[in-house]
């Protein structure tokens, strides 16, 4: 099993995963903008042998307070499920419309390209559940098998590359700017509810919004 364990705006080594920020330039990719999806696009143009992927924050993870749950609860937890989420948050709205932090315009744009590449039928069944459903599964982290993660990559990359590409955000400050990101993070769920329905299930998650960065330490089972 490999954890992809990424901080947003910087590249952090741990013993599961020596992805760094020079690794990241080599992706291709703009590191801001892809925030910590840098470290999917390595997992789907990298990872070959591993069957179990987990993807987490510096500050969001799955686990009991600093730390993660063992590869055996994930494994004994992947016998009847495909992906582990963290549980979806309730929004006051729905999904499409609390999109508007980021430009609700943007988030038309995305589902015209989901449409261009995908077909407008997977576009127009992702826009009637992102303008109902009001459950988000976020935060880009999960574990699972990584097939069924790799084939949801081979469905969001080519979007992302045209989001990055033709939505201008010159205009939003930085961190709004981080668009492919939040884009992401909703599609994450809708892929696996809608276009790929799947078993899921939700596991206890931890968010640490602490500002010191000794405080957003997480340990790995059996390293200290």
């Amino acid at each position: 099993m490999v954890y992809s364990y990424l901080g947003a705006l910087k590249g952090l080594k741990h013993p599961y995963y020596p992805l760094d920020e020079a690794d990241v330039k080599t992706l291709g990719r703009r590191p801001h903008s892809y925030s910590d999806l840098n470290g999917d696009y390595w997992i789907w143009k990298n990872l070959q042998n591993e069957d179990i992927v987990g993807k987490m924050q510096y500050r969001k993870w799955f686990g009991m307070g600093n730390v993660l749950f063992s590869e055996k609860f994930y494994r004994d937890r992947l016998e009847k499920a495909e992906i582990c989420f963290g549980y979806p948050f309730m929004l006051d709205d729905t999904i499409y419309n609390k999109f508007d932090l980021h430009g609700k315009e943007n988030f038309d744009k995305v589902l015209d390209i989901i449409s261009d590449i995908h077909g407008k039928n997977c576009a127009e069944k992702l826009e009637n559940y992102f303008k109902f459903e009001t459950l988000l599964i976020g935060c880009n982290i999960y574990v699972a098998k990584t097939s069924v993660i790799k084939e949801y990559y081979e469905w969001l990359f080519p979007v992302l590359e045209r989001v990055d590409k033709e939505i201008d955000v010159s205009g939003l400050d930085k961190y709004q700017q981080r668009l492919p990101g939040y884009v992401a993070e909703r599609l994450l769920g809708a892929f696996f509810t809608i276009i790929r329905p799947t078993v899921k299930l939700y596991l206890r998650n931890n968010f640490v919004e602490a500002e010191n960065d000794a405080d957003k330490k997480i340990r790995f089972p059996g390293t200290t």
